[in-house]
């Protein structure tokens, strides 16, 4: 899965939570929502907590095993939790507004919505139909498993894509797996398609 994939399905699980908030607070306050300062900030730095939340498990499910990554959003989310927890704990001292729960339901609708039609159509590319899912695997093996730079795994992937695609073979018949190819390219032995019989 790709950046911008990923991010496009966190926004789309951020608006789906402010759609059920939104029907939420209009089953338990009625169509008007009164907003306080502490509300605001609380509801504000919980939303940006959840967020970085989200991005954690995308990250996490990516097997890109990136732990310093995840490890800082998900610590970032509990200290934005308990923020948000502690400014809704003040009392409601200043109102400053109603707000229409129609109109937080409007706005999860319009997020989620502008999450789906953001991914676009896939580029026809030339290679495999497996292809897309070894590369994606070999990009996270090399990262992930073998610590290495990205830009450097990104040229890897790249060159191995650009082979595919003027060869119009499969990934396994030309590198063998992506657990074997990039233990092969850790190792400093890269298994270059015209190298590998010699």
């Amino acid at each position: 899965m790709s950046g911008a994939e990923r991010r496009s399905e966190v926004v789309a699980q951020f608006g789906l939570l402010v759609l059920v908030a939104g029907v939420s607070a209009w089953a338990g306050t009625g169509l008007m929502l009164p907003v306080t300062v502490a509300g605001a900030i609380g509801t504000l730095v919980l939303a940006a907590g959840v967020i970085v939340a989200l991005h954690a498990v995308h990250v996490m499910r990516a097997e890109e095993h990136r732990w310093p990554v995840i490890a800082r959003s998900w610590c970032l989310a509990l200290a934005m939790g308990a923020g948000a927890a502690a400014a809704f704990l003040l009392p409601p001292v200043v109102r400053l507004t109603v707000v229409p729960t129609p109109l937080i339901v409007v706005l999860g609708a319009v997020i989620l919505g502008w999450a789906f039609t953001r991914k676009g159509t896939p580029k026809a590319r030339r290679v495999p139909a497996d292809g897309d899912e070894r590369l994606s695997r070999l990009h996270s093996l090399l990262i992930g498993r073998y610590r290495m730079p990205g830009a450097q795994v990104k040229d890897i992937v790249a060159e191995v894509r650009s082979h595919l695609d003027a060869s119009g073979a499969s990934p396994l018949e030309e590198f063998g797996t992506a657990d074997q190819y990039a233990a092969t390219v850790a190792a400093g032995k890269p298994n270059k398609w015209w190298r590998r019989w010699f």
